[in-house]
C-alpha cells in the first residue's frame, strides 16, 4: 500500500463519513481532515494524532470554505484527496410537496458543497501535483426514479460538476470521479424502504473499501466517469419501485 495518505471528508458526521474516517484511521499511514457542519464526537480518532477535525463549517459560505483550505494546507503538506459525503435526502415525496426552500436545501447540500470545496480545495491539489476528488451520485440519476425529483436533479448537477473537474484539472493530475450508489445499508434507509431486500443492500465497508482501492490505483483512463455502485438482487430488481419504499399492504 501506498505510503502516507492525506484524506479530506467532508460531511463526516453521517454514516458513510464517519465509516470512511474509521476505516481509513486504521491504516498508521493516514492523516485526515474531517468537516462537519456541527458538532460530533470524533475523541477516539483525534487521539491518533493524525486527525484534524473542523467542525461547524457551512461549504457554501466563502469564508468557512477559505478557513477549509488554511487547515489542509497546514496540516498536508504534500499531495492529498478529497472525498465529498455531505448530503440531504428529504424523503419519497410529489415534486409539487417540496416547496422552494427545501429543494434549495437539498441543492445546496448534495451539489452546492461540492463545488465549494472544489473551488477551495482544486487550487492547492494543482499545486501539489494532483489527487483525486469524489463524489457520491445516487443510482437515481440514471433511473429517474419518480418522487426524488429535487434529489435527482441535485445528483445530476453534481455528475456534471465532476465530469467538469475531470476537464479542467486532468492536465494537473487530478483524478475526478462520482460514485453512484444504489442503497446504502443503514438504519435510515431502512427506515425509508421498509419492504426494501436488506441483506442485498451495499454495506458501508464495500464502499470504504473500493474508495481506498480507487486511491491506491491510477485510474487515470476513468477520470471524470459516473461509477455505479449495487448488488444484484432478485427481489429488488424484479419488485416495482413503489413496493419496495412501501410499508402498506
Amino acid at each position: 500500500m501506498s505510503k502516507n495518505l492525506s484524506f479530506v471528508i467532508t460531511g463526516a458526521g453521517g454514516d458513510l463519513g464517519r465509516s470512511l474516517a474509521e476505516f481509513l484511521i486504521a491504516d498508521t499511514d493516514v492523516s485526515l481532515v474531517l468537516t462537519t457542519h456541527r458538532e460530533h464526537d470524533f475523541a477516539e480518532l483525534q487521539k491518533t494524532g493524525r486527525v484534524c477535525y473542523c467542525p461547524n463549517l457551512d461549504l457554501t459560505n466563502e469564508k468557512h470554505l477559505a478557513k477549509l483550505a488554511a487547515e489542509v494546507a497546514t496540516f498536508f503538506k504534500t499531495r492529498f484527496h478529497v472525498v465529498n459525503c455531505v448530503g440531504y435526502f428529504p424523503g419519497y415525496k410529489p415534486l409539487v410537496e417540496i416547496g422552494v426552500s427545501q429543494a434549495r436545501r437539498v441543492l445546496e447540500n448534495n451539489l452546492l458543497t461540492v463545488y465549494g470545496v472544489a473551488s477551495a480545495l482544486l487550487p492547492l491539489m494543482q499545486s501539489r501535483r494532483g489527487g483525486h476528488f469524489l463524489a457520491f451520485s445516487s443510482h437515481t440519476d440514471y433511473q429517474s426514479y419518480p418522487l426524488m425529483a429535487a434529489f435527482t436533479s441535485a445528483k445530476a448537477g453534481l455528475e456534471s460538476l465532476v465530469r467538469s473537474i475531470a476537464h479542467e484539472y486532468s492536465k494537473d493530475g487530478v483524478v475526478a470521479n462520482t460514485l453512484a450508489v444504489a442503497t446504502l445499508a443503514t438504519d435510515l434507509e431502512k427506515a425509508l424502504k421498509p419492504l426494501g431486500d436488506h441483506e442485498n443492500w451495499l454495506q458501508l465497508s464495500q464502499v470504504c473499501r473500493l474508495i481506498r482501492q480507487l486511491i491506491e490505483s491510477p485510474f487515470s483512463v476513468m477520470n471524470g466517469n459516473t461509477i455505479h455502485l449495487y448488488n444484484h438482487s432478485e427481489s429488488f430488481f424484479h419488485q416495482s419501485y413503489f413496493e419496495r419504499i412501501s410499508s402498506e399492504d
